[in-house]
């Protein structure tokens, strides 16, 4: 894990951007992580492993509420005669 200052960060950004294509770059600023550089790569990659959980997370939850006798919306208005 590679932690930079913001003043190393602005001083040195090349090689933080190099860095980045590898790992994350946390930055700091008054003491604390405030922010995290990626690589374009490495933030699509997350983004899309963060909207597989939100399906796997969303499909389960549909899962569990048929099983519990809830039905789709449009099985609802087939029963519902509209």
């Amino acid at each position: 894990m590679t932690v930079v200052t913001a003043t190393e960060l602005k001083n040195r950004l090349g090689q933080s951007l190099m860095t980045s294509m590898a790992e994350p770059v946390f930055i700091e600023k008054s003491g604390k992580v405030q922010n995290v550089l990626l690589s374009e790569k490495m933030y699509r990659e997350m983004v899309e492993r963060l909207e597989e959980l939100e399906d796997l997370v969303w499909g389960t939850a549909a899962e569990s509420a048929e099983k519990e006798g809830f039905v789709a919306s449009e099985e609802s208005k087939e029963l519902l005669g509209l």
